[in-house]
């Protein structure tokens, strides 16, 4: 969940689910806003309050964790996050945030960044990430011939319970596999090996690039921050 609205936290904790992921991309509204668009951090904050007391009251055993998407630009709103999150008992995972949806970053990928389909707005995403696209895809074509995690080991439901294709892919038309309840796993898994758009994808290595799949990804958004931040302070580093 985003967390930006109200539920019945008490009922939520009380049904006890497994695990609850905060999705998050700043402390400050200045940065949140920016990559939450239309979201507002401190009711986030409060609902994260909120819903520690509920877990506290009802006794759930249910792990709270936020993701906290690391952009060039937010990494200073990172500690204060991580500090909100330790003293609210909430576990904090930060990743460096990647493009989406698959649409898009396959257009990139065969085009670059003039390519059909992007906008400046997506521009000025690929712009703000740590890790830096074209490199970062790169690597992930050179190790295209890893199995993909996404298709082996998750189904993805939408609120009707239908099965789509991957979490990656944002258009529904063409992408839709089955409906869950009415067909078996290995049919839904089947009909996932041989679909177009997952070929298309592993051509280009974008399933390594969706589960962090290079382990350069880590030296690739360090380079990038730490350039960002030696400009800011005024030195130089070396390539």
């Amino acid at each position: 969940s985003n967390l930006n609205f109200k539920s019945d936290w008490d009922a939520l904790m009380a049904a006890n689910p497994y695990v609850l992921r905060i999705s998050c991309s700043g402390f400050n509204q200045s940065k949140y806003g920016v990559t939450h668009r239309g979201g507002d951090v401190e009711v986030v904050k409060r609902h994260m309050r909120e819903l520690g007391e509920a877990r506290r009251r009802t006794g759930a055993t249910t792990s709270i964790h936020m993701l906290f998407h690391r952009y060039k630009d937010n990494l200073d709103d990172e500690a204060q996050m991580r500090a909100y999150c330790d003293e609210l008992g909430f576990l904090f995972r930060p990743v460096w945030a990647y493009f989406m949806p698959y649409e898009k970053v396959l257009a990139f990928a065969q085009a670059g960044p003039n390519a059909e389909g992007l906008n400046d707005e997506d521009r000025g995403v690929i712009d703000r990430l740590g890790i830096p696209l074209a490199e970062v895809l790169e690597a992930c074509r050179a190790a295209r011939h890893q199995s993909c995690s996404l298709q082996d080991e998750q189904i993805v439901l939408d609120h009707r319970g239908d099965v789509v294709l991957c979490c990656t892919v944002f258009e529904a038309k063409g992408n839709m596999i089955a409906p869950y309840l009415e067909t078996s796993v290995h049919e839904i898994q089947r009909r996932k090996s041989v679909h177009p758009t997952c070929t298309g994808c592993m051509e280009q290595g974008l399933h390594v690039y969706s589960v962090y799949g290079v382990p350069e990804m880590e030296q690739m958004a360090a380079r990038r921050t730490l350039a960002e931040y030696a400009g800011k302070l005024g030195f130089a580093i070396s390539a």
